[in-house]
């Protein structure tokens, strides 16, 4: 098993901040023995060219990526490094109909989460909604019905949660929410996707570089079971193989 961190931010939230070095991130990976980095700004890809350079001086493997913002939740999306291009292209403001919210001036994909997770996984991403289980998360901003949609999605590949309680719990059987726990049985009755399981990870979501790698007590990074830092190694254990190659 390796230790990964797959959702880490290498701009702060505020934009008025300074913005630390790329090799900053890096060197606090390779620090805490963290052999997998994925990179997923919000709404923005601009900075994994330079991730990806400086991971290969490291000996790191950096995947790119992005953070996007729905009106349903955060969505995590994942390429093999050689698969930039379609990154790329999936990416710009106007494919994902990135538009400013009049409420509070943050900037949201117009996309239906479901339709950006299906098209994560008809290019060969990963997609992965983000800390799920928080405060503005898919469990708080979907309806019952949407949740199952979601995990009956075949691109679905992982769910991510921030905390223990929540990795524990939430979409489960015994999941005290009636919403989630019916989304949760649904998917089980899709007999591919219940004999596959479905991953569930924590990251760091980091927005510093000391904040890259690291465990704590409530959210305890993941651990890939793989002969070697390859993509399609990393798809197999979180996607095919999650209850054997994923903790």
């Amino acid at each position: 098993f390796v230790r990964v961190d797959l959702h880490v931010h290498t701009r702060p939230d505020d934009g008025g901040a300074a913005t630390p070095p790329i090799e900053d991130f890096l060197v606090k990976a390779k620090e805490r023995e963290i052999a997998i980095v994925g990179i997923t700004n919000h709404n923005s890809v601009d900075q994994v060219d330079a991730a990806m350079e400086a991971g290969a001086r490291l000996g790191i493997t950096v995947l790119p990526g992005i953070e996007i913002t729905t009106h349903e939740a955060h969505l995590l999306g994942l390429f093999a490094p050689a698969s930039v291009d379609s990154l790329n292209q999936f990416a710009p403001r106007g494919h994902l109909q990135l538009t400013s919210d009049a409420r509070d001036a943050s900037v949201r994909s117009s996309r239906r989460l479901l339709d950006l997770v299906q098209a994560l996984g008809e290019r060969g991403g990963l997609a992965m909604p983000a800390h799920v289980d928080a405060e503005g998360g898919a469990a708080s901003l979907m309806n019952g019905k949407v949740m199952a949609s979601l995990l009956q999605s075949p691109h679905l590949s992982a769910l991510e949660f921030a905390t223990k309680i929540g990795l524990e719990t939430y979409f489960t059987e015994l999941d005290s929410d009636d919403a989630r726990r019916e989304a949760w049985l649904a998917r089980q009755q899709v007999p591919e996707l219940r004999d596959r399981g479905l991953a569930r990870v924590m990251s760091s979501d980091a927005h510093s570089p000391d904040k890259v790698g690291q465990d704590r007590g409530s959210r305890t990074l993941t651990r890939l079971r793989i002969d070697e830092p390859a993509f399609a190694a990393i798809k197999n254990a979180i996607v095919n193989s999650p209850r054997a190659r994923c903790k």
